[in-house]
């Protein structure tokens, strides 16, 4: 399995989170895990939708 790996940049509506209770600071340089919704579809929905296509119609005469 591939990982997909992308730049961005981000803004924060906060500068802080809560982690076992306690205010952790976020920070430049972090790393963190993502969706990103573009419209009502996450990328990942876009890049499977050929697999999806595929599959639902595997089996099928045409």
């Amino acid at each position: 399995t591939q990982n997909l790996i992308f730049p961005v940049t981000v803004a924060l509506s906060q500068t802080f989170i809560k982690a076992d209770g306690k205010d952790v600071a976020l920070t430049p340089g972090m790393t963190a895990t993502v969706e990103i919704r573009t419209g009502r579809r996450r990328v990942i929905d876009y890049l499977l939708s050929p697999v999806r296509e595929t599959t639902s119609t595997a089996g099928h005469e045409r």
